[in-house]
């Protein structure tokens, strides 16, 4: 009966650990695109004040 208990504990472990990757690799996606849009709007900002000259 305890190999069923570990085994559970096992699965449920693993699955919290996957859980755990997969929410920091969205961090770091969010965080990427954070900085693309800050770049983008330093961009157009850079075009925008182009043709005001």
């Amino acid at each position: 009966m305890t190999w069923v208990i570990k085994t559970i504990t096992w699965v449920m472990k693993t699955f919290i650990t996957e859980i755990k990757t997969v929410i920091s690799e969205i961090k770091t996606v969010i965080t990427e695109i954070k900085a693309i849009t800050m770049k983008s709007i330093i961009l157009l900002r850079g075009i925008m004040d182009d043709d005001r000259t």
